[in-house]
């Protein structure tokens, strides 16, 4: 069943659908400043019970190293650092943390091997934000994709886990398909715009894998 969690003030709705018991993906909202929030996706590698164990450890670095002063692509830098030194050879992160600043108009994205983030702004197409990145917890020397993004008041983007654009061999087309569907919805409320896009991408399909989708308004 979907468990959508809702909180006014940073201007999120998340749709997740466990289809996994403990399974590895889960988002977190962290204030950063005045009228500055990070948002983070990510998704462990396996679905056991071990994932669960390895992402509890992920939301506690992520106490640690977040933090108002940090570049978004230092603060992963050090999760992967702590990472590195605990997590098994076969276990690894995939993470997009988006930094939004109402303050100053920009959105900072960075991604670790995650799918891209798709931008919907009033009366215009909505934009994939191509970036490539390397995994959490594998690489010493990982590299992180970074775009910097002007936003405005009532400009929207969308995070999310690979299972919702893996439901189907072609995972680009997926991702094309799910931006073209944010068009469609993007004058609906946030909540009815995430659930809406999230049941047409889904379906009817037999679905494997965890499903989260997170929006957040500007």
């Amino acid at each position: 069943m979907p468990q959508p969690k809702d909180h006014p003030e940073a201007k999120f709705y998340v749709a997740l659908s466990q289809i996994i018991k403990a399974g590895g993906d889960f988002f977190d909202v962290i204030p950063s400043g005045n009228q500055v929030v990070d948002y983070v996706v990510a998704d462990a590698a396996g679905h056991d019970l071990s994932a669960s164990y390895w992402t509890a450890a992920l939301k506690a670095l992520l106490t640690t190293y977040a933090d108002s002063v940090s570049r978004v692509e230092d603060i992963l830098s050090s999760i992967n650092n702590a990472l590195r030194r605990i997590l098994p050879a076969d276990v690894f992160f995939t993470v997009l943390y988006a930094r939004l600043n109402r303050h100053s108009g920009k959105l900072i994205c960075a991604n670790a091997g995650n799918p891209p983030a798709i931008i919907c702004r009033r009366g215009k197409p909505p934009e994939i934000v191509e970036q490539e990145g390397d995994v959490i917890g594998s690489f010493a020397d990982a590299i992180f994709g970074i775009v910097e993004l002007p936003v405005g008041p009532g400009d929207r983007f969308l995070l999310y886990s690979d299972g919702l654009v893996e439901i189907s061999p072609d995972r680009d087309e997926n991702i094309r398909r799910l931006a073209r569907e944010c068009a469609g919805h993007c004058d609906e409320p946030l909540a009815d715009m995430v659930e809406s896009i999230k049941t047409v991408i889904a379906g009817n399909l037999e679905i494997r894998d965890d499903i989260l989708l997170m929006g957040i308004e500007v």
